[in-house]
């Protein structure tokens, strides 16, 4: 099992816009009822939360839990595929009406749009690669350590706080970010470590989570 050395202040939850007129057009829950159709942005680069199976169909928990809501209400459910940077936005924009995948819970994001309960808790951890020298992630804090990290993520947030002299590559998704640190492009990632088995698998080389040394 991954060790952690951060536990996530935030949760995943699915998100509503707020109700304001300067953030968009959100469907109130009576516009999806008359509709009959709940549209929910996923991000199908987290497995098991969610991917693309053999017929290009997004497929997971979140997907199961998103059917489960549209049976409960009574309609159809349409499925968007969302990147992580598209999640907030999309929803602000009412281009989906609640996104799932692994959204953390901030103040920041809590400006924009409107937390469930939670149904799941996360931990960040580090991914690198068993040649590199890192210890701890303080190791990390250093001019020449270059994070490859997916852009719009909290992960994000810690490293500009907490580790501000490393250098950042900022890329679309997490298999990019995967493939990235395989080629030698970066030394290091933060982030759930429990999504990217799939994405390590693909690539002949010696992983290493480094060990929990502290709580934040």
């Amino acid at each position: 099992m991954f060790k952690r050395i951060w536990r996530s202040v935030g949760i995943a939850a699915a998100v509503i816009a707020l109700a304001l007129p300067s953030l968009g057009q959100a469907r109130t829950l009576d516009e999806i009822l008359s509709s009959k159709k709940l549209v929910v942005g996923v991000n199908p680069t987290l497995p098991p939360l969610a991917e693309f199976n053999d017929k290009n169909e997004i497929v997971g928990f979140d997907v199961d839990v998103a059917k489960k809501l549209a049976d409960m209400l009574g309609v159809q459910l349409e499925v968007v595929k969302v990147g992580s940077p598209d999640r907030v936005p999309f929803v602000a924009s009412g281009k989906v009406d609640i996104v799932m995948g692994a959204l953390t819970r901030t103040p920041e994001r809590a400006k924009v749009v409107d937390f469930t309960v939670p149904i799941q808790t996360e931990a960040l951890s580090v991914l690198t690669l068993s040649s590199k020298p890192y210890k701890t992630w303080k190791d990390l804090n250093h001019k020449e350590v270059k994070l490859v990290q997916v852009r719009g993520t909290t992960p994000i947030d810690f490293i500009t706080k907490n580790l501000p002299q490393a250098q950042v590559l900022l890329l679309d998704n997490y298999p990019d970010v995967v493939r990235a640190l395989a080629q030698g492009r970066g030394d290091a990632m933060i982030d759930v470590i429990d999504y990217m088995g799939k994405y390590m698998k693909t690539y002949s080389v010696s992983w290493k989570v480094l060990k929990e040394r502290r709580r934040l």
